[in-house]
């Protein structure tokens, strides 16, 4: 299945890799500030790992809706209480 989609989408697929990259960086990045909450890091974590599925898994149902936007403000709140 994820190949018939890489073939028919390659270009979506290759922006959600991309996005997870973003959000991969940011999360080391922010795993490494002992300031930061560890309950905010897991969530962040969880949260990449779902937006992975639902990116190149569709079949497969996400524990909670994850979207680029609801990271994106994780990631920006986790920035705010450094």
């Amino acid at each position: 299945k994820r190949l018939t989609n890489f073939k028919s989408d390659s270009t979506r697929l290759d922006a959600s890799l991309n996005q997870i990259r973003i959000f991969w960086s940011d999360y080391l990045t922010l795993a490494e500030d002992p300031q930061n909450k560890v309950s905010d890091i897991t969530e962040l974590r969880w949260m990449i790992e779902e937006f992975r599925i639902a990116s190149f898994a569709q079949p497969m149902k996400t524990r909670m809706p994850v979207s680029v936007p609801k990271i994106q403000k994780l990631i920006a709140r986790i920035k705010s209480n450094e």
